[in-house]
């Protein structure tokens, strides 16, 4: 399963004061305004690429469903043109695990497996956080 990326670029441009991509204003220094993309793409950082991240240094700390659905989650946070991806992400998961749906109302289900209980989803961040820290 791969991470259904829009390559939107919001994540781009929403980076911590103290990353060491920031050029200063919360923007990657990688990022081109023009096209939306990134400079290095094939090159770029760890912390950029969502799917090795999880299997480098996440994969047995946080789950996967954790961690996919936190990063859509993030995703719909930073740009509300992003709102069907969490749906999306639980419809991937859910194909992957062959997991079963209702056969009255799948949507329903769906939604609900889009959705992290808050407890869940704290210590899943504390997780991710603790571990893309130094990648910062």
């Amino acid at each position: 399963m791969n991470f259904p990326c829009t390559g939107c670029g919001a994540c781009c441009r929403a980076l911590p004061a103290a990353s060491a991509l920031n050029r200063g204003d919360g923007v990657c220094r990688h990022h081109d305004a023009v096209t939306q993309r990134c400079t290095i793409y094939a090159e770029r950082p760890l912390i950029c690429r969502v799917d090795d991240l999880y299997r480098e240094r996440l994969a047995g700390q946080v789950t996967r469903r954790v961690y996919y659905l936190l990063q859509a989650q993030a995703c719909v946070a930073l740009d509300a043109s992003n709102s069907g991806m969490p749906l999306e992400m639980a419809r991937q998961l859910v194909m992957e695990e062959g997991t079963a749906l209702s056969p009255v109302d799948p949507d329903s289900d769906l939604e609900a497996m889009a959705s992290l209980p808050p407890e869940e989803a704290a210590q899943g961040l504390e997780q991710v956080m603790t571990a893309v820290q130094p990648l910062l």
